[in-house]
């Protein structure tokens, strides 16, 4: 990302991704990092995505 070798440690890295079994696209992502840094301060991120109703209709409506 651009960093030094000042940003500090990542100590724990995982990356869990589910396909959809018609079509290998991804349907759900899960990602962890940990880790301390440049302070020495312990760190932690979580994401998790979820891809529902692929390819349905949707409507937006604008604001009121």
């Amino acid at each position: 990302f651009g960093g030094t070798e000042e940003m500090g440690d990542i100590d724990e890295m995982s990356l869990d991704m589910w396909l959809a079994e018609d079509g290998g696209w991804p349907v759900r992502l899960r990602v962890h990092v940990a880790g301390t840094d440049e302070t020495g301060q312990e760190f932690e991120a979580k994401l998790e995505l979820d891809v529902t109703d692929a390819n349905e209709d949707i409507e937006i409506k604008p604001p009121s």
